[in-house]
């Protein structure tokens, strides 16, 4: 799926001040390629990554997934979207306190009224290491487990795209380097495009394209 983003504003209005979060952004997501988006805090990287995931709607400008503009879709109809074409990853997990890593992996299969696949979930739980946790409930596991059902909550209607917003924000260097080690292997394995948002220098140099943001704007592309 390629995504493509032309002319992206975004304001927000705080009082009487006018905050110019994305300032005329033209982007390309390279299809099956890591993406990185760094830059100092407050520069609009996580605004990029949540108007490009169908989550936060533009002020100005078009974004489409393939030759399809998302924000000409319902609430409803982005909605859907977001479960069946993409996977979203968050930095603070997310997880519903009282179910269980299974039950939370497979929550946007049962909302999309489906069956969820469990040889395939079963298989990319065994990647992420997860496979003897599924009973458990979020406070049971560490931070990184979190993670990582956090991770297999987003593959699991096999997601064309992964969004992932400071993914390894709360964990230690050895596991946020795990994190990102199993992200590359799932990406690798399903045929997937990544894109993460990140103020880790050395996650971002394992990306294949460096995007470099600053105040709302494209500064660099490597």
């Amino acid at each position: 799926m390629k995504i493509h983003a032309h002319s992206l504003n975004k304001v927000y209005i705080q009082g009487e001040k006018r905050i110019l979060a994305l300032n005329n952004i033209d982007i390309d997501i390279a299809e099956g390629k890591f993406t990185a988006i760094v830059g100092t805090s407050g520069c609009g990287k996580s605004t990029l990554l949540r108007t490009l995931s169908a989550i936060e709607e533009p002020s100005e400008g078009d974004v489409f997934y393939d030759s399809q503009n998302i924000y000409k879709l319902s609430d409803r109809e982005r909605a859907a979207l977001r479960r069946r074409k993409i996977g979203i990853v968050f930095q603070d997990y997310s997880l519903l306190p009282t179910l269980t890593a299974l039950e939370n992996i497979c929550t946007p299969t049962l909302m999309d009224n489906k069956k969820p696949d469990m040889k395939y979930i079963n298989s990319v739980c065994e990647i992420l290491g997860i496979s003897d946790r599924l009973h458990h409930i979020p406070n049971e596991m560490s931070g990184g487990e979190q993670q990582r059902v956090a991770v297999a909550r987003a593959l699991v209607n096999k997601p064309s795209i992964i969004f992932a917003d400071e993914p390894t924000g709360n964990l230690d260097k050895n596991s946020a380097h795990e994190l990102l080690d199993l992200l590359l292997i799932t990406k690798k394995e399903y045929n997937q495009t990544l894109l993460m948002v990140t103020h880790d220098q050395d996650i971002a140099a394992h990306a294949d394209i460096i995007i470099h943001m600053d105040n709302g704007t494209i500064a660099s592309q490597q």
